[in-house]
This record gives C-alpha cells, sequence and structure tokens, in this order.
C-alpha cells in the first residue's frame, strides 16, 4: 500500500486532538469552548481534506507491505506490553505516580481535587484522557472498580500502542524508504536508540568512580543530568513522551505553519516541557520557510498571513492559553519561581544551573560528548547546512544548564522531541533511497557501530524487569503503592510535581471546581 504523511496526517490530528477536546469540554467543563473548537478544526480539516482529494500529491509516498505494518503494529504492542502498559509486565518506579494520576483520573470528579489535601490535580494528563474517559463511560454501568481499573489499563494499553505505531509510520514518512528490509530496520533503531550511557559508566568507574548507580539504570552515569532512551521514555514516561514524539515529526513532514498552533496544543497537554522545545522548532521552520520563500522570490505577505492565520491556528490559540495559565499553577512551577525570586541567573520559571564546579563542568562535558555530540559529528556532512539539524545541536548542548521544578526534570523531558529529531536524523541517513543524505562508508559504519554501543542501555531497562520477575517469581509486577495522589506514598516531594495546593484562592481553579 502506499503511505504518506498527506494521507494519514489527519488521523493523526485526531489522535492527539481528542485528549484535547475531552480536557476541555469534560475535564475543564468548557462545553462551549469545547464544541467551538472541535467544530472549527473537524470543518477546516474536512474542507482541507476534500480539496487535497481533488489535486493529490503523490510525490511523497512511499509503498509499504502489509507484512511490514504487522510488524510494526506488533513490535508497538510487545514494546508497549514489556514497558508495564497493561499491568502485565514489570513497572517502573515512575508507574506509582502513573497509576496513581489514572485511577484518580477513572475514579474521582474531574477536575479532580483532593479536599483532604487542599489541593488540584494540575499536571499534563493528555495520554490518560482518552482512555479514563471511556472507563469513566464504563463505571455507569455499574461494573465493579476491579474490573475497571483493569479495563482501563487495557484501554490505555491500546492508545500507547496506537501512538507508537503512528511515530513509526512517521518516521518511515520521513525517511522514505521503499526497501522492505530497511523498512524494518525502523522499529529496530526506534527500540534501540540511545546515547552511549554504557561508556560513560565504563569511564566513571575506570578513573572517577564518583557515581553510584541505583539498581539496572544506567542513564544516571553522569549522577545529575539524563537524556532518556526511547525505550526508557515508553518504560518510565511514556506520557510524556508519545504525544509529542508525533507533534514533533508533524512539525518536521508539515508543508507550512496552518498547523503549527494546533499541535503545540495537543503537545502542551500532554508535557508542557517538551512543547517548549517544539515550540522553538516551529519558530525555525516558520522562519527558514518565509527566508527560502524571500531567496526564490516567491515571499508573499498575503499568502504568509494566511498561512500563520489559518482559522485552525487561530481557534487553538484560546485553549492554548488557558493551558498555560491551568500548568502555571502547578505547585512545582510556583516552587521554581519562588526559589528563583531572589537567586541571580534565574528568569521566571527557569534557573541556569550552576557548572562553575570542575567536577560537574567535566560531567557535562562528557554528557555531552557521550549522548550526542558523537551523533552530531557522524552526521554533520549530510546535514551541516540544515537549521533542523544546528537546531538539534544548540537545543541538546544547552538544555543540560537549566533547570524547571525539581531534580532533573527538565533536561530529561525537553529533550525528549530534539532526540527524536536525532533519531530520524540518523536514520535517514543510514536508510535513505536518497543518495544526497546517505553517510560515506566509513561513517556509517562508525553509526551503527555507536547505535550498537547505545542500545545497551535499553537492553538493561528491558533485563531490569526480567529480573525483578525472576526475582519475584511472577511477570506482572505493578507498582501501585501510592493508589491515589490524596496519599503521600514514600516520596511526598514528588507529589508537588502533580499539585496546585490552596487552589480555592486562584480564580481559575476556583471557577472549573465548582468551589
Amino acid at each position: 500500500m502506499g503511505l504518506s504523511y498527506d494521507r494519514i496526517k489527519y488521523c493523526i490530528y485526531a489522535f492527539i486532538g481528542l485528549p484535547v477536546f475531552i480536557f476541555l469540554s469534560f475535564y475543564l467543563r468548557l462545553w462551549i469552548l469545547g464544541i467551538v473548537f472541535a467544530g472549527v478544526v473537524i470543518t477546516f480539516f474536512c474542507l482541507q481534506r476534500r480539496k487535497e482529494r481533488r489535486a493529490p500529491d503523490r510525490s511523497g509516498v512511499v509503498r509499504i507491505s502489509k507484512r511490514n505494518l504487522i510488524i510494526y503494529a506488533a513490535v508497538s504492542i510487545v514494546w508497549t506490553f514489556f514497558g508495564g502498559q497493561g499491568g502485565h509486565f514489570t513497572q517502573s518506579y515512575d508507574w506509582n505516580f502513573r497509576n496513581a494520576v489514572f485511577r484518580d483520573l477513572i475514579t474521582r470528579p474531574w477536575p479532580v481535587v483532593y479536599p483532604e489535601r487542599d489541593s488540584m490535580l494540575v499536571y499534563y494528563t493528555g495520554h490518560w484522557m482518552v482512555p479514563a474517559f471511556i472507563t469513566k463511560g464504563l463505571a455507569k454501568l455499574g461494573i465493579s472498580e476491579d474490573v475497571l481499573w483493569f479495563i482501563g489499563n487495557q484501554l490505555l494499553w491500546i492508545f500507547t500502542a496506537a501512538g507508537v505505531f503512528i511515530v513509526m509510520l512517521l518516521i518511515l514518512c520521513f525517511i522514505k524508504t521503499a526497501d522492505s528490509k530497511r523498512q524494518l530496520m525502523i522499529p529496530l533503531i526506534f527500540t534501540g536508540f540511545s546515547g552511549l550511557d554504557i561508556v560513560g559508566v565504563i569511564i566513571d568507574r575506570l578513573f572517577f568512580q564518583e557515581v553510584t548507580l541505583g539498581g539496572i539504570h544506567i542513564e544516571w552515569w553522569s549522577g545529575f543530568l539524563q537524556y532518556s532512551s526511547m525505550t526508557t521514555c515508553i518504560f518510565w514516561v511514556f506520557n510524556q513522551a508519545v504525544i509529542p514524539w508525533i507533534v514533533i515529526l508533524c512539525v518536521l513532514l508539515e508543508k507550512n505553519a496552518g498547523r503549527y498552533v494546533f499541535l503545540g496544543l495537543c503537545c502542551s497537554l500532554a508535557g508542557p516541557i517538551p512543547f517548549l522545545c517544539v515550540f522553538v522548532y516551529m519558530i525555525v521552520s516558520a522562519v527558514a520557510s518565509a527566508a527560502g520563500a524571500v531567496r526564490r522570490k516567491e515571499f508573499r505577505i498575503a499568502a504568509k498571513c494566511r498561512e500563520y492565520f489559518d482559522p485552525v491556528n487561530l481557534i487553538s490559540v484560546i485553549p492554548l492559553l488557558l493551558f498555560v495559565k491551568f500548568f502555571s499553577t502547578n505547585s512545582a512551577v510556583n516552587s521554581t519561581i519562588n526559589d528563583n525570586s531572589e537567586i541571580s541567573g534565574s528568569f521566571l520559571w527557569f534557573k541556569i544551573n550552576d557548572v562553575s564546579d570542575p567536577v560537574i563542568l567535566r560531567h557535562v562535558i562528557l554528557f555531552l560528548i557521550l549522548e550526542v555530540m558523537v551523533f552530531f559529528v557522524l552526521i554533520y556532512r549530510r546535514y551541516g547546512k540544515d537549521p533542523v539539524y544546528w537546531t538539534t545541536v544548540i537545543l541538546l548542548m544547552i538544555a543540560p544548564f537549566i533547570s524547571i521544578g525539581i531534580a532533573s526534570d527538565f533536561v530529561m523531558r525537553f529533550s525528549v522531541p530534539a532526540l527524536m529529531v536525532l533519531l530520524v536524523l540518523c536514520t535517514k541517513s543510514l536508510l535513505s533511497d536518497d543518495i544526497k543524505y546517505q553517510l560515506s562508508s566509513k561513517a556509517k559504519k562508525l553509526l551503527f557501530i555507536c547505535l550498537i554501543i547505545g542500545s545497551v542501555t535499553p537492553l538493561t531497562e528491558f533485563a531490569r524487569g526480567f529480573y525483578i520477575a525472576a526475582q519475584s517469581g511472577k511477570i506482572n509486577n505493578v507498582r501501585d503503592n501510592i493508589v491515589t495522589l490524596a496519599n503521600d506514598g514514600d516520596n511526598p516531594v514528588l507529589i508537588d510535581n502533580f499539585m496546585a495546593y490552596n487552589y480555592r484562592e486562584d480564580p481559575f481553579l476556583r471557577k472549573i471546581s465548582g468551589g
């Protein structure tokens, strides 16, 4: 069958846009805005789709067999299974919080409030919206809570696997290889892509012995920084990875900026920090497109205005601003603002990390070399004039110097879209049918070696699951100790990432909560 971005993009828009509609209409209870938003988006997408059908663009069509599509789907299901989806295999520690959020979305009225803590759930719940909404509907049939929880987890698994499947299709649309064997390399590279963490571990053990790794999780080899592998994202933070991956790939494949605000809106509900990264790519792509039109003497102000002020973009601005307001009430964000108020080098929500200590600076430099610079060097000759390449370089080089909230959340989550871009650039260098993107034989071998070395990281993620299964004597080691965010769990500080305290004092939160 023929596959192209134009042929699947409206299904993708529906996949990432439905959580936004549910969140607006049912979670925030802004019915009129939700209906108007959905009406405008659907109407203009239908009109655009009808126009495209009359004059189809076949230039980007790639042939893919049904067998390869089935393999993509199977990999998506199996990969997410081992990541803990459905509650059938070992789950990572962070699932304690993911399960608590999901259960509260299912069992508590929307928006979720905790009177016992005088707090409201203010978190990026986009990935859970569809399965939680369906499960809440089933609750009206009188189904027991245990059965509902099981059903909800299976729906979440389906949603996550479907998102991963879409990502693979988008990678193929970007790579544009018609070779069946090369197409089958995409799932391998996708699931195995990572920085050279194992090299960092070895260097630290041989020369410094400064970092103690907790369990089988080698990505903390630098001590305080992490660029998460794709498998790590699926196993630990799927809710902040899958939709941002889809959105950044859509940005790379879109022909103009007419959908950028809509895409950013969808991304922000799944991850505000990844959205900040995506936003930079949107600005760079829009500027590069305009500059290209000027060079070709095709720039028309009226045409650009129609592109930027597309009705879908315009209608997406209002909910995007509401989301910014909503997330700005989060306790972790506000604690950062308060902590930064008297710190030199801080700017509102974020602060510049102090790396003046020689030991910390050494860790940062080594981290950047092993995590991303080796890949940038190898693909430079093919992408050295591409603004997307240089945007990726800059973003991943500066991310370790910035922090928002607690721990290393910013560097880990901000890098999610940028690492996906690095993945597709590397993959295109290896698999593209277009000779202008192909690396030299030597560079290709070196890149393959780096990918193989990097794959040790996701292999350790799989190994940890099997090790825990062997130790416990069962495979479904579900992490569900917190149960509900009304409880502190074993790490009350991390609960702040999900909460807005004293929510009745905020007019917006008080209005949507009805109190």
